[in-house]
């Protein structure tokens, strides 16, 4: 396959995770832009940036709308002590 149409499936892949992101979170009313125009890096989704990890775990471990947005306001507050798929998969056991 060509560079250029892997680039091409990696940047539409991107793009489709980031739509996803916004109609599950954001019920879909949300613009979506990347940082630099940069298709992949860091992704606005209305006034919130996201890595492509944050969003693929938020998808591929089925976040809920608290934890999607309770742990990005975390990082904002202060250092995390996990990462995102942890705090997706084990936080619920530990909060009471």
């Amino acid at each position: 396959m060509r560079k250029d149409k892997i680039i091409n499936n990696y940047e539409e892949a991107c793009q489709d995770i980031a739509e996803k992101i916004n109609e599950v979170y954001f019920d879909g009313e949300a613009n979506i832009d990347w940082v630099a125009g940069d298709i992949g890096g860091i992704a606005t989704i209305s006034d919130y940036f996201f890595d492509m990890n944050y969003m693929t775990d938020a998808l591929k471990y089925g976040a809920s709308e608290k934890q999607f947005f309770d742990f990005y306001q975390l990082g904002m507050e202060e250092k995390h002590s996990c990462n995102f798929k942890n705090y997706i998969l084990y936080y619920k056991g530990f909060k009471k």
